[in-house]
């Protein structure tokens, strides 16, 4: 990442107080783990920051370091607290408020009519006023934040776009969008690495588990060679490189099953491989057997042959001709 382009971000960071990390519904661990990562760093800058995603977190995303902190509303946590109640107009002549043994007491002074709710109908509503600074990570489409993104209520917000995406739309004041990237992670973790931002176990971890994720344990065809470079950094922090395997079936990263092709006819493709048990010594001689029988063959063949082909005992013995003389 450049220089220039981190040091926009991190002026960012510094000159806000209240910032915002929004991830979209169809999230995966690497946006996740990106945009929690990211919530940790700026955390450990001593800001006031919170990650929202518009419904709960999926399943698969649980074991991501954080994921506890993940609200659906731009709520924070040391924000105002609003006290409500149904009213009808009269019927409240005076709220006043006193302090009574370190407790802050809210006085509702009735009107002559009397108040026409309950205490079951008071509402406790916690948050704050809006971020200055938003960063929306891993969301190519406004609409896929639903009702965390309001254009009317984020009018003068700094928008910070982190995202890898080919179909990302490029919203936003600082848009570092780059297909480049196998995963946001990288980006992210680039982010962070650049700007001197001290990085915890915690964060290398999520991190790491987010590059894993997405580049299926770096051997998909796209995997950058920044995920290695980045991971090698990540590494150094004491990570779990096998957690992520851990989480996700193991079939993830395991190699295509071969299959027989379709040119093999049904038959053989169907026939099961023959099994061989080595503990079962009969097996084991039953296999041998036919070659040894074949020796024997032969060694019976060879001597039947030499006992047709050998000569007479008087073959070499001097030979006298005896003949007749008589014409």
């Amino acid at each position: 990442m450049e220089n220039n382009t981190v040091q926009k971000v991190l002026d960012l960071i510094n000159q806000n107080i209240e910032i915002s990390i929004l991830i979209g519904t169809n999230h995966s661990i690497d946006d996740m783990a990106a945009a929690l990562s990211l919530f940790l760093a700026i955390q450990q800058m001593n800001k006031k920051v919170l990650v929202a995603t518009p419904r709960d977190p999926l399943v698969g995303v649980s074991f991501l370091v954080g994921i506890d902190k993940v609200k659906k509303e731009l709520i924070s946590e040391d924000g105002d607290l609003t006290v409500s109640f149904p009213y009808n107009e009269g019927e409240v002549e005076k709220v006043s408020y006193k302090i009574e043994k370190g407790n802050l007491n809210i006085v509702i002074k009735a009107g002559e009519s009397g108040l026409s709710f309950s205490e079951a109908d008071v509402r406790y509503k916690r948050g704050g006023g809006v971020s200055s600074l938003i960063f929306i990570i891993g969301t190519p489409r406004l609409k896929d934040l639903e009702h965390l993104f309001n254009m009317e209520a984020l009018r003068g917000v700094t928008v910070v776009n982190i995202d890898n995406k080919v179909e990302n739309q490029g919203f936003g004041d600082i848009v570092l969008v780059s297909p480049q990237f196998s995963s946001v992670s990288e980006q992210v973790a680039s982010l962070i690495v650049s700007s001197g931002i001290d990085m915890d176990n915690d964060m290398a971890q999520n991190l790491f588990d987010g590059i894993a994720s997405e580049t299926e344990n770096f051997q998909k065809q796209s995997t950058s060679y920044l995920a290695f470079e980045i991971a090698g950094i990540l590494m150094r922090k004491n990570i779990n490189r096998t957690r992520i395997m851990e989480q996700i079936s193991p079939r993830a990263f395991v190699d295509p099953v071969f299959q027989p092709s379709q040119s093999f006819p049904q038959s053989i493709r169907q026939q099961p491989l023959p099994q061989q048990d080595l503990h079962q010594p009969q097996l084991r001689h039953q296999q041998y057997e036919p070659i040894q029988q074949l020796i024997q063959d032969n060694k019976g063949r060879k001597n039947s042959q030499q006992q047709v082909k050998s000569p007479p005992d008087d073959w070499l013995t001097p030979k006298i001709y005896k003949g007749s003389t008589e014409l």
